[in-house]
């Protein structure tokens, strides 16, 4: 079983088990140079990042589309996952979504 994950869940805390999965999808619009982008965390090891897929949404040109992250719970320890919605060349995010995830 994989937990599912919304934009609407920023900011919760996650418990999971050690092998437990779980799955961020969030929202973007590509086209417009927007992009969630990962922040880098020094506590990796805790999820471990098993796939990443984007489905767009071809039947409207411009259309928005949803980027998906399944992670694995590795090891004990305590993780922030943390996206930033922005443009890859430009410094700063619109917006940000975090969850923080705890494993036992």
């Amino acid at each position: 079983m994989i937990i599912s994950i919304e934009e609407k869940d920023n900011g919760k805390i996650l418990r999971l088990k050690k092998g437990e999965a779980f799955q961020i999808t969030l929202l973007e619009n590509a086209s417009t140079g927007y992009t969630w982008l990962e922040e880098i965390v020094s506590e990796k090891n805790v999820v471990l990042l098993e796939k990443e897929d984007y489905v767009g949404n071809h039947t409207v040109i411009g259309g928005s589309g949803v980027r998906a992250w399944t992670y694995t719970a590795n090891e004990a320890g305590q993780r922030k996952v943390r996206f930033h919605y922005q443009r890859p060349w430009l410094q700063e995010a619109v917006k940000s979504f975090e969850i923080t995830v705890i494993v036992i």
